[in-house]
């Protein structure tokens, strides 16, 4: 199959992107990218529960699942063990594949209270491990800029680092950026 079904009329999957058809609206583009993120978030879980519902069906079927995906075994195998772990009814939405795989080795109270906090404190997969081994979590922008900027490093080693990060995009521009960096250095007794 080389093509798959249209997202909607005038929109096509191909192996290597979309292809539009005609005129689409700012409205329908923008569903398009919603339906995208979408897909993407909920792939890893649909892939495990495909699995676990063709291996209860008709046997183990990784071989046709490698046939199907471009993924590798091993993260088939991963997929399907993660949504063996967490029953579709307990997963949270607002939670990534990367945060229930964290917790799926767990016992269900503890993957229970482990998604609870997650949500609640709005933690990245990483925040989570952190948090699981009793590291401190840094959370505020203050804080999190303390952490970095206490590293011997010059703004420009500094601004390209922080561009990995997730509340970089707090920073509106390069001379806030600038502003904070000096201030946090300051704070520290740096300059």
């Amino acid at each position: 199959m080389n093509n798959l079904p249209a997202l909607r009329s005038g929109v096509e999957f191909t192996k290597v992107g979309l292809v539009y058809h005609g005129d689409v609206t700012f409205k329908q583009w923008e569903r398009d990218g919603q339906l995208l993120r979408y897909f993407h978030k909920t792939l890893a879980f649909c892939w495990g529960d495909w699995l676990a519902y063709g291996e209860t069906r008709w046997g183990e079927m990784y071989s046709q699942a490698l046939e199907e995906s471009d993924y590798e075994l091993g993260t088939l195998r991963n997929a399907k063990w993660v949504c063996g772990r967490i029953e579709t009814e307990r997963r949270r939405q607002t939670l990534s594949f990367g945060h229930h795989q964290v917790v799926a080795p767990m016992e269900v109270k503890d993957q229970e209270k482990w998604m609870d906090e997650a949500e609640k404190r709005k933690w990245t997969v990483a925040e989570l491990r952190r948090a699981i081994k009793g590291e401190p979590v840094v959370k505020t922008l203050e804080q999190t800029m303390l952490k970095i900027t206490e590293a011997e490093m010059t703004f420009d080693e500094w601004w390209k680092k922080g561009e990995k990060q997730s509340w970089f995009k707090e920073m509106e521009t390069k001379e806030v950026a600038r502003a904070a960096w000096q201030e946090s250095r300051r704070l520290i007794g740096r300059e």
